[in-house]
């Protein structure tokens, strides 16, 4: 995988400007409205959008001044990100973190309604596929097993099935399907019964991957899988979590297929320049990609403030072990994976368009 700069870094060459901007707030203390003519010049000469109000806003709501940065926000007009912030903040009077029903499917199934998470979908299918290829693996045993690590409501893995089912002659599978939300297991065994076009033996496990207990590891090291499948569902891992729990899927499965959306919000520091730069990035696509959904308003807003926004907030907010939200460059997925032991590490980059996060997908095997 090449190692370009990604989309979610600020570039280089234009951070001086934007610190210094930053530094008058910390430091200088200035008021918001003596920041609106520098965030403008800023604007103007960094060709970076909108973004230094957004980054001055950011700053001010920080420390208590959200009034303040709301009236910045006005000047980011046309901003997605900076709309609904700036709604937030009017609402509610503070940078907190918006109250989120964690077992709720409703708003997973209204982002997976969206445009962007079916670009995503079918990027990953298709790169899933090619890469399972490429590793040369056949079915294992008469009945072959399937891992799938957070596995949400189950279109993916029903898709992904429907795919190798003609090319490996596939007669018979057991799917073991693992997440955290027992309300989403439900969803996705009644997806699989639907969808998949096979004789299907599914087992469920309800538990976070990187919560399982030494007899769950040995009991799924018995299955003798054909290979382990993870689609957005590290993500909320910090980078020694990611490492850790990655070294226990390769006690699993000497084959895994990894995809998440490429972002920067692990590794910088709260307050810096790159972490309010890629979240505004990311967190906006993902937003304008619902306010497009053919949904009601209700559905909109429930899925935005209490899923996209509560993962931007606590990101923004939190220090970095507590953000709950670790979305990372490819390099650092690379080379965490190699620090989990897996002897190849191959990937792919799939852009979702101009202005969305690119897909990143990785072909990761315990032995060459």
């Amino acid at each position: 995988m090449a190692e370009a700069r990604a989309r979610s870094q600020f570039p280089d060459h234009l951070a001086g400007e934007l610190e210094a901007l930053g530094q008058d707030l910390l430091v200088g203390g200035k008021a918001a409205t003596a920041m609106v003519g520098a965030c403008r010049a800023t604007w103007r000469r960094a060709s970076v959008g909108r973004f230094p109000f957004i980054f001055a806003a950011v700053l001010l709501a920080r420390r208590g001044r959200a009034k303040e940065a709301s009236a910045l926000l006005e000047h980011a007009a046309g901003n997605t990100f900076a709309g609904v912030l700036r709604r937030y903040l009017v609402k509610t009077g503070r940078l907190g973190v918006p109250s989120r029903r964690r077992d709720s499917a409703d708003t997973l199934n209204v982002w997976t309604s969206t445009a962007l998470s079916e670009k995503e979908m079918v990027a990953t299918v298709r790169a899933f596929t090619g890469l399972l290829s490429g590793a040369d693996a056949s079915p294992v045993g008469s009945v072959p097993a399937i891992l799938d690590i957070g596995t949400g409501n189950g279109i993916l893995i029903c898709r992904f099935i429907n795919r190798l089912i003609s090319a490996y002659r596939l007669k018979d599978l057991h799917l073991i399907l693992l997440d955290r939300s027992e309300a989403m297991l439900r969803e996705a065994l009644l997806n699989c019964q639907r969808l998949v076009r096979l004789r299907l033996r599914v087992s469920t496990i309800h538990c976070p991957i990187e919560s399982l207990s030494e007899r769950q590891i040995v009991r799924l090291g018995k299955e003798n899988l054909w290979f382990a499948t993870a689609a957005s569902c590290l993500h909320h891992l910090p980078r020694d979590l990611k490492v850790t729990t990655l070294a226990t899927v390769r006690r699993l499965a000497s084959l895994v297929l990894l995809e998440e959306l490429e972002g920067n919000h692990d590794l910088p520091d709260r307050d810096s320049l790159e972490l309010v730069w890629s979240v505004q990035r990311f967190y906006g696509a993902l937003i304008r990609s619902v306010l497009r959904t053919n949904v009601s308003q209700a559905q909109q807003e429930g899925c935005i403030d209490q899923f996209l926004l509560a993962e931007a907030m606590r990101i923004l907010t939190r220090a970095k072990s507590r953000r709950g939200d670790h979305h990372t460059s490819r390099g650092e997925w690379c080379s965490v994976a190699r620090e989990a032991g897996f002897a190849s590490v191959e990937g792919l980059a799939t852009e979702l368009g101009s202005h969305g996060p690119c897909c990143l997908t990785f072909r990761l095997r315990a032995e060459i």
